[in-house]
This record gives C-alpha cells, structure tokens and sequence, in this order.
C-alpha cells in the first residue's frame, strides 16, 4: 500500500526546529478542517522536550489554492514530505478524513514514526454513504449557517468560537476540492488491507457522542485492522473531540507518549 504513494510535489509546511531528540506530534486535520482545530491539543500537552506541528493539507487552510489532486494518495504523500524535514521521531495523529492520510503516511515511514494515533477515523477503506447523503457533503454551498448546521449535528459540546473555526475553514475550500476531498473519504480504498501496513503502536480515540464515526463502525472497520490497538472514548464529545474536549485528547496522547512510544526506543 506504501509503494503507492506518490512523491509530493510541493513544498511541505516548515518542521520544528531545534527538536533536541524530543518527539515532534504532527496532527493531519480532518475534511474542509485546518491546522487551527489542534490549538488546544497541541498546547495542551504536557510530555517534556514535545514539540508539536499541525499542517494543513492542500487545498484546505492557508494551502487553499493548492491545484491538487486530492485523493489520500496525494495528500499522504504531502504529509510524507514534511516528516522528511523532521529530524526526530514523531506521533502521528490523524482525525476523521485526516486517518487514513497519516496512516499512509506512517506505513510509508515507519522508522520515522514512533506512533500512531487516529481520531473519530473514517476507515481506510471508506465510508459508502448512500449518493443523497454524501452528496450533502460534496455541495454544502457557501451559507455560513448551512455550515453550521452541519457541523452541529455531528458534535455534543462544540462552543461558538470552536464552532466558527470550523465554519470559517470550510468556506476556504474551493468547491471542486470539497467535492474531490468528499469522494476521497467517501470511495476510500479498494486495495486496503485487512491489517495495515503500519505496525507501531496506534491509539484510537473515538467520541462518546458521534453519530458518523460511532464505536461499532470503528470497531468492525478500523480497529480491526490494528492488532494490540489502545482505545479509548472521549466522553461528551461527538465528531471533533479536539475542539469539544481538547484536554482530553491531549491527556490521551500524553499518556500514550509515556508508555507505548517511551517503551519502543
């Protein structure tokens, strides 16, 4: 699966500097999100020497004229470039969308990544929603409140300024890429295997509340596929655990920072 990723042809986000030998977490944001949704994470993390860089994918964020293409090949191959700037080991965490890419990502590097950690994943092999369903996806238009909506429905405790950022990064996206990004997720891949091909330590976070990726979807399509995964759920927190309990998720990654990563050097 690995072999398939092509070489990105961009120019990756800048990587830390001055690691000093710390870990560097490197957080990959979910469909129409930005780097902006890790804030709170990334400053919430209390591991010593942890470093912490969120990018954002092309054609999201500040990367939202990137010409593409969009399929998770593309994008895993972008977060490929910028681990190669990276002179340290790193956790890998990826959410929704965002999963499937650094798990590319990880298989293709995996002495590089220490470990792995997926947020409310959508499964490498995708989610097959019915066309009147996903296609709510591919066109939400430019209604801030349409956004919004969507958004709500999908969350338990996102907050009004939790909730802007995520409504002001969808309206940054072109609508081809929303639809390219939407079928990427959607179609996932056909060649995926039943255990991955990444096989470091994985930490699955799932949200208590969240009607889209729900524990029995997890379950049967994602954790599967990772022998010995840690798991856990955020409670109250639906699809973005990372704006509705950020300290949470952070107290998460520190923890598998200190044993599972800590153990494996």
């Amino acid at each position: 699966m690995s072999s398939s990723v092509p070489h990105s042809r961009h120019t990756p986000p800048p990587a830390p500097e001055g690691q000093g030998g710390g870990t560097v977490v490197v957080f990959v944001h979910g469909f129409l999100d930005s780097g902006r949704v890790w804030d709170a994470v990334g400053a919430g993390l209390r591991t010593p020497e942890v470093k912490s860089l969120a990018l954002d994918l092309p054609g999201c964020g500040d990367r939202a004229d990137h010409p593409g293409p969009f399929t998770l090949y593309h994008l895993a191959a972008d977060v490929i470039s910028l681990l190669e700037g990276i002179a340290a080991p790193v956790l890998l965490v990826g959410q929704s969308m965002g999963a499937p890419v650094a798990e590319l990502a990880a298989a293709a590097c995996p002495e590089q990544v220490s470990g792995l950690a997926l947020l409310t994943p959508i499964p490498m092999a995708g989610m097959h929603l019915p066309p009147e369903v996903i296609e709510q996806f591919r066109a939400p238009g430019d209604d801030p409140e349409v956004h919004r909506a969507m958004r709500r429905q999908l969350a338990s405790a996102l907050d009004e300024t939790a909730l802007d950022t995520l409504v002001e990064s969808s309206l940054r996206v072109r609508p081809e890429v929303v639809r390219a990004l939407a079928d990427s997720w959607n179609n996932g891949l056909l060649e995926a295997p039943g255990t991955s091909d990444y096989h470091g330590p994985v930490l699955i976070l799932t949200g208590a509340d969240d009607p889209f990726v729900n524990a029995e979807l997890v379950g049967a399509a994602v954790q599967v596929r990772f022998p010995g995964a840690r798991t856990a759920v955020i409670d109250g927190a639906g699809h973005w655990p990372h704006l509705e309990r950020p300290e949470a998720v952070a107290a998460h990654l520190d923890a598998f920072l200190a044993t599972s990563l800590t153990a494996r050097r």
